[in-house]
C-alpha cells in the first residue's frame, strides 16, 4: 500500500491583476498576469472585436479553449475552489482564433477556433510543432426569453476538438492527472532517460463533451461528461486511448438567495449592523476518471504508480458577503483503483479553504 501523505499549506493559490477594456466601442481587450503560486504566469492576453454586434466576434490572443463548461466558468463564480475531475480531460488556455457570439439574445452561444493545441487540462503560451486543435461548442438556452423562471436558466451544450498532436521526449504532449489536492498527480505517463522509455502523443487527437446547467430559485445544478481520444507511442507500440470523466455539481442557498452560473449575487449584501449578512450556501459535487486500459496493458503507464480510477466526492459552505468578497470551506474525498504496488492507492482527504476577494 501507498501511504497517504499529509501537507498543511497556507497559498496564494491565484493572485491576479485583470486589465481589461474597450476601444473605440467595438474592440475589447483583457491582460490578465497571475502571481499565485509563487510564480508569474499570463493567463489571458486577447483582444476581442464585435463590430455593432454579438453575434459574431473575432478573438485573437491567448484565453480558454472553448470546450468544458466548467473550465470556461470564471473562478469567481465556480461552486467549488477548485475544478472536478472532469475538467482534468478538456484544455485551459491555449493560443489561437476564434469566431464567437450569442444569438438570440441569450438563446443560443456559439465558439469556433483554432488553437495550438495543448494536452488535456494543459495551458501553454507558445506550439510544440506543427500541432493545431479546432475547437467549437454550442450552449442553448431554449426558455430563456419566455419569462418561466423555472426554464429561463435551464441549458443544454456540446463541444469538442479535433486534431494532431505529435511529441517529442522533452515535450510528449500527454498529461497528467491530479486531485482537487493538487500536490501529486495520481496519473501519469512513462518518462524515462532514453525515447524507448517514455510514452508520447503520436498523431490524432480529439474530445467529446455534453454538458448543461439549471439554476431555478436557491438550487443550482451544473453536470458535464467528457471523453478524450489520443494516439500514443512508446518503443514500437501505437495505440489510441480513449480516457473519460464526469461530474454532477449542486448548490442550494440556505438564505433567500438564487445561484446562477455567474455566480450568487446576494440580495441583501453583508451588512451586520442593518442585519444583512450576505448569501450563505451549502455545496455537493461527485466526480469520477477512468483511464482507459490499454494504457496499462501497452505499458504507456506504470500499474504501480498511476492510478486507473480516481472518484471523488466534495462537499462545501459558502459564504458570500457581496459580488467582490467570498468565503469558502471545501472537504473532498478521493478514491483510488489502482496506483500502488500492492492494491490500491491510499484515499486522499483534502480540507481546502478560501478567502476570495475581486474587484
Amino acid at each position: 500500500m501507498q501511504t497517504e501523505s499529509r501537507t498543511n499549506d497556507l497559498v496564494l493559490r491565484r493572485a491576479r491583476i485583470d486589465i481589461n477594456g474597450t476601444v473605440a466601442n467595438w474592440v475589447d481587450f483583457r491582460i490578465l498576469p497571475d502571481f499565485g503560486l509563487g510564480a508569474t504566469v499570463i493567463q489571458d492576453a486577447w483582444i476581442d472585436v464585435h463590430y455593432h454586434t454579438d453575434a459574431v466576434r473575432l478573438q485573437i490572443g491567448k484565453f480558454k479553449e472553448p470546450v468544458g463548461l466548467e473550465v470556461i466558468q470564471f473562478d469567481p463564480e465556480m461552486f467549488f475552489i477548485e475544478r472536478s475531475l472532469a475538467s482534468d480531460l478538456v484544455p485551459n488556455r491555449d493560443v489561437g482564433v476564434q469566431l464567437h457570439g450569442i444569438v438570440g439574445r441569450g438563446t443560443l452561444t456559439w465558439n469556433a477556433g483554432l488553437f495550438d493545441g495543448v494536452p488535456d487540462g494543459g495551458s501553454a503560451d507558445r506550439a510544440v510543432g506543427n500541432n493545431k486543435d479546432a475547437s467549437g461548442r454550442i450552449l442553448l438556452r431554449p426558455f430563456a426569453r419566455t419569462g418561466l423562471p423555472a426554464l429561463s436558466e435551464l441549458a443544454f451544450g456540446a463541444g469538442g476538438t479535433i486534431g494532431t498532436k505529435i511529441g517529442t521526449s522533452a515535450s510528449t504532449l500527454l498529461p497528467t492527472f491530479n486531485s482537487s489536492a493538487q500536490e501529486t498527480p495520481f496519473f501519469s505517463y512513462r518518462k524515462g532517460a532514453t525515447k524507448p522509455d517514455t510514452a508520447i502523443a503520436n498523431g490524432r487527437a480529439s474530445r467529446a463533451t455534453t454538458n448543461g446547467y439549471w439554476y431555478v430559485d436557491r438550487l443550482g445544478l451544473l453536470a458535464e461528461y467528457v471523453a478524450s481520444w489520443q494516439m500514443v507511442s512508446r518503443d514500437a507500440k501505437t495505440a489510441t486511448v480513449r480516457n473519460n470523466a464526469w461530474q454532477a455539481s449542486g448548490s442550494l442557498a440556505l438564505t433567500n438567495d438564487h445561484p446562477s452560473y455567474t455566480g450568487t449575487n446576494p440580495r441583501h449584501p453583508f451588512d451586520p449592523i442593518n442585519g444583512h449578512w450576505g448569501a450563505l450556501e451549502i455545496l455537493g459535487r461527485y466526480s469520477l476518471l477512468q483511464v482507459d486500459p490499454t494504457v496499462f496493458t501497452e505499458k504507456f503507464a506504470d500499474s504501480s504508480k498511476s492510478a486507473h480510477q480516481a472518484s471523488a466526492t466534495a462537499l462545501g459552505l459558502t459564504w458570500t458577503w457581496n459580488r467582490a468578497v467570498r468565503w469558502q470551506v471545501n472537504y473532498e474525498r478521493t478514491f483510488f483503483k489502482g496506483g500502488a504496488s500492492i492494491g490500491n492507492r491510499e484515499p486522499e482527504n483534502a480540507v481546502l479553504a478560501e478567502a476570495q476577494l475581486v474587484f
